[in-house]
């Protein structure tokens, strides 16, 4: 076996080691020798967005945000692509074309192969077909492999990108045996020197094909490799960042990318232990008349023709209220918790936390899906799954009973007519508390409006709750539960990001690792091609808790917001977002009436709107203080007004061109005393004012604004 290579002591990329290395490798074989071209490299290249618009880089941005600190910001997935793959058979042929994929933003890899049918020059990107929408892409074995190396405490004692060649040869002792003394394709991501930790893109050549499944299997005992960018369909981005205007290169001078030599040229795959196959959370159904409960339930998981997590549990709680309509959701729940227990996971796709997730909630979840297919039955809506025609109790149910056989004698095979009249008991069985996120005052899938007049300080206090729901920490004494943010941007989203900023400062949480994600921007929520990408985005987070939409008015799509129709479908899709990944809590900040007065703080457009929300929450400023509480409809126990003061602030990394401090505004809550100080010093200052109108000799003018007595502030 070949010595391995000394490290070099430059930056300096290689084209070809000093070191003796098979043909394989290096593709040096005599020019009459044949090339045998072992796999292929699928490249697609952004065309437009969802709107038709030219796509953004298919990269990352190095920029300054607001505070003038370097920052790399993703540009949002295109939606059309041009496809192309590109033939490799060794690693030096994959490092050329991803040399060549570097040079244009627009370029990114997959692993997935083009189907055969597929237009290339105008494609989608998706494995699973959607209505009318073909899939694009299949998942095949690959005898290359790109990994992301993306680790927070991967934190070497040294500086990581001084020599590229001792930074790969660090990790790769971190990785299974296989990995270290094998020559390998680098790049640092386009995060590397700004976030801490080790940023690296490795691409290797492996001696036999491995499919999605086989690399997951392999590879998840390392949570520094990223497991999403193994799936067929996932982006690798490959392109050299941009830089834009004002910014630099944290890496300048110094070799962003290049190959690695090794003591082996080609990276033998160990045996890897026989498991399920992981599949992506989606796909369709099918399933004997005669079902039973088992067979539901083994739908769930990530092994071969399982659904996964999400996906599997509409499906499965779907298909059981649709087929025994007059089930027991205690059996259903405590087949799905077994299941949950016993089937493969793969923790990439659905790790542990996710799946705590959906388990926390799940007796709700069960009680909303049969309550939604008891309104689809009692409306006439077909069944829609193969063999979905409301059959007598799975085998595994036994002990439940069912209305048209109180005494669980029914003779076996003798169909049972679904039932619309139910008892008290049956009509009570499946009730379920509350899923508060807020403890009193905010619950799960639910949805409200937040109303309230200009300058009362609505965005303040949504931002302020955004911030208490992904820290958990309590408001007014109510509990709040730990969870993760989605924030829709809408109205002003230079305002939210100079509040956020600021926000982060005063209230000492760091910016750059709380759950908190941001959608920037208006979308067209009523697009499929935009919901979609919002659910699978959320997806990929792991699910979110709570959603803001900031504001009603920005994201309404119809033309008068006093149209009854209109508001009605756009409060429908509010009620939507409810359904992302997480089954999340939204919350809609709205305006009122023009000229609202303070008892009737209702949402600006027809009635119709209101009567889909769950509550309406409001907020009344009053001299220093805003107070929230409701107005017109709260689902729930009623609950204390709740006082907060907007503070004019300023932060040192808030600052505008010139290097001149920017004032926001942020909200703080306050309790009971600090509310009566406030109140008082309201009126204090009322009465000074009072004071010196008495005592002035003549009727005021506004020239006389200067008067004595008075102290003119700013703003």
């Amino acid at each position: 076996m070949t010595k391995r290579t000394p490290l070099p002591t430059n930056d300096t990329p290689y084209v070809k080691p000093n070191v003796a290395v098979s043909d394989e490798l290096w593709g040096d074989a005599p020019a009459t020798a044949k090339v045998v071209h072992l796999d292929t490299i699928t490249v697609l290249t952004g065309l437009t967005n969802y709107a038709g618009e030219k796509a953004r880089p298919g990269t990352k941005t190095i920029q300054r945000n607001a505070a003038g600190k370097l920052e790399a910001a993703a540009a949002p997935d295109a939606y059309w692509y041009r496809g192309a793959e590109h033939e490799v058979h060794n690693l030096r042929s994959l490092a050329a074309v991803l040399t060549k994929i570097g040079e244009n933003p627009d370029n990114f890899v997959v692993r997935g192969k083009i189907l055969p049918e597929v237009n290339r020059e105008k494609m989608l990107r998706r494995t699973i077909p959607r209505e009318n929408e073909p899939a694009t892409l299949a998942d095949v074995p690959r005898r290359w492999v790109l990994l992301d190396i993306d680790g927070d405490d991967l934190k070497p004692d040294f500086d990581p990108h001084e020599n590229p060649a001792r930074t790969v040869r660090w990790v790769l002792d971190k990785l299974a045996a296989a990995f270290r003394d094998v020559a390998c394709w680098y790049q640092f991501s386009s995060s590397a020197g700004i976030k801490p930790g080790v940023r690296l893109r490795l691409g290797f050549w492996l001696d036999k094909p491995l499919t999605t499944a086989e690399l997951k299997r392999w590879l998840t005992p390392y949570g520094f490799v990223c497991q999403s960018v193994l799936g067929a369909h996932q982006p690798i981005y490959c392109a050299r960042p941009v830089i834009a205007p004002g910014a630099v290169d944290p890496l300048t001078g110094r070799a962003r990318e290049g190959v690695v030599p090794g003591a082996r040229d080609v990276l033998i795959v160990p045996e890897i232990p026989a498991g399920a196959k992981a599949e992506h959370d989606g796909g369709t159904v099918e399933l004997p008349p005669n079902a039973t409960l088992d067979d539901l339930v083994a739908l769930i998981g990530d092994g071969p023709g399982e659904l996964g997590c999400n996906t599997a549990l509409n499906k499965v709680i779907g298909i059981y209220w649709r087929r025994f309509p007059n089930g027991a959701p205690a059996a259903l729940e405590a087949a799905i918790r077994n299941r949950f227990a016993v089937a493969y996971w793969d923790a990439g796709l659905h790790p542990p936390a996710y799946r705590a997730r959906h388990l926390t909630g799940l007796k709700a979840f069960i009680a909303n899906i049969k309550n939604a297919e008891w309104t689809k039955l009692r409306s006439g809506f077909p069944a829609q799954d193969i063999g979905e025609r409301p059959e007598s109790k799975p085998a595994g149910d036994a002990g439940s009973t069912t209305q048209e056989d109180p005494g669980g004698d029914k003779k076996p095979g003798e169909d049972k007519k679904p039932t619309l009249i139910q008892s008290s008991s049956a009509f009570t069985s499946n009730f379920t508390p509350p899923d508060y996120l807020i403890e009193g005052l905010l619950s799960r899938r639910f949805v409200y409006s937040f109303t309230a007049r200009t300058g009362a300080g609505k965005t303040a206090i949504a931002l302020l709750l955004a911030v208490l729901v992904a820290l958990a920490r309590a408001l007014g004494g109510r509990e709040i539960e730990r969870g993760r943010v989605l924030y829709f941007a809408g109205e002003n989203a230079v305002d939210v990001k100079m509040r956020w900023i600021a926000m982060a400062d005063h209230l000492k949480f760091d910016r750059h690792a709380i759950d908190v994600h941001f959608i920037e921007g208006v979308v067209k929520l009523s697009l499929k091609q935009v919901a979609d990408t919002i659910k699978r985005e959320a997806e990929a987070l792991g699910g979110v808790d709570f959603v803001v939409v900031d504001t009603c008015a920005a994201y309404f799509e119809g033309d008068d917001d006093n149209n009854n129709v209109q508001m009605l479908e756009h409060a429908k899709r509010m009620r939507e977002l409810c359904k992302l990944p997480g089954e999340p809590c939204v919350l809609v900040i709205s305006h009122p009436v023009k000229d609202a007065s303070p008892d009737n703080l209702l949402p600006r457009g027809g009635g119709a709107f209101l009567n889909e929300m769950d509550g309406n929450l409001t907020a009344m400023l009053d001299d220093k203080t805003t107070t929230i509480h409701w107005q017109g409809k709260f689902r729930g126990a009623d609950f204390d007004p709740m006082a907060f003061q907007i503070c004019e602030v300023t932060t040192p990394e808030l600052i505008d061109s010139k290097g001149r401090a920017i004032r926001t505004v942020i909200a703080k809550p306050i309790d009971a005393k600090q509310q009566a100080a406030l109140e008082t010093a309201a009126r204090s200052d009322e009465d000074c004012v009072l004071v010196v109108l008495r005592d002035y000799p003549r009727p005021l003018r506004f020239r006389d604004r200067r008067m004595p007595g008075l102290a003119e502030r700013d703003g």
